[in-house]
């Protein structure tokens, strides 16, 4: 399996012919099996195709949650990201969270690029470049809530959860806060639908 240019079609065009949401699980599989041999140029390449292709994995719901599609993914970005050079991390990470097709698979990389501090691992990024890319997923999130129509929690209420807490993590409780403010004050019927997604905002 080979995503190198072909004709000259950019990787995440050969990725998006294939893989699609019945084969994702098993082309996932295969391409986490190459990350310990893959070159540093090819893992770049590859991560950012995986981003931009993330409608194509499923995140069913359900026992041994890691082990979906969409999650693996995002752990092999991550891995990814581990065999190019450190000083390329950081602006990659951001081109990632940037060109991520969906929000949800944006949240997703976020959450397998930042090292905990009691991590027996190496870091990805540095503490700064760490930073930079939360926020950057908190300025996308406050893009995506404000450019919809409906209130996140009514247009996508599978992920305003997910979306919120972020939000509310990487750019600071008062965004959410007040933009969720602002909704239920247009609608106040609407405030049922708010509780029924768990928030701390606080």
């Amino acid at each position: 399996m080979s995503l190198s240019q072909e004709s000259g079609t950019e990787p995440s065009a050969v990725l998006a012919k294939m893989i699609t949401e019945r084969n994702a699980e098993k082309v996932i599989f295969k391409l986490r099996s190459l990350e310990e041999t893959i070159e540093p140029a090819s893992a770049a390449k590859l991560a950012v195709a995986i981003a931009r292709n993330a409608s194509r994995y499923p995140d069913p719901k359900g026992f041994m949650s890691f082990h979906t599609p969409l999650k693996q993914a995002a752990m092999h970005i991550s891995q990814l990201l581990r065999k190019v050079p450190a000083e390329l991390r950081g602006p990659l990470s951001l081109e990632i969270i940037s060109e991520a097709e969906t929000l949800r698979f944006a949240c997703e990389c976020a959450r397998w690029l930042s090292t905990a501090d009691d991590s027996k691992r190496g870091r990805i990024l540095s503490l700064a470049e760490e930073q930079v890319m939360r926020t950057t997923l908190g300025e996308r999130i406050e893009k995506h809530c404000n450019i919809l129509p409906m209130p996140i929690y009514l247009s996508e209420p599978q992920n305003a959860g997910t979306y919120l807490i972020n939000w509310c993590l990487y750019s600071g409780a008062d965004g959410p806060r007040d933009y969720l403010s602002k909704q239920i004050a247009n609608d106040p019927v609407s405030i049922s639908e708010v509780t029924a997604v768990r928030l701390d905002l606080e």
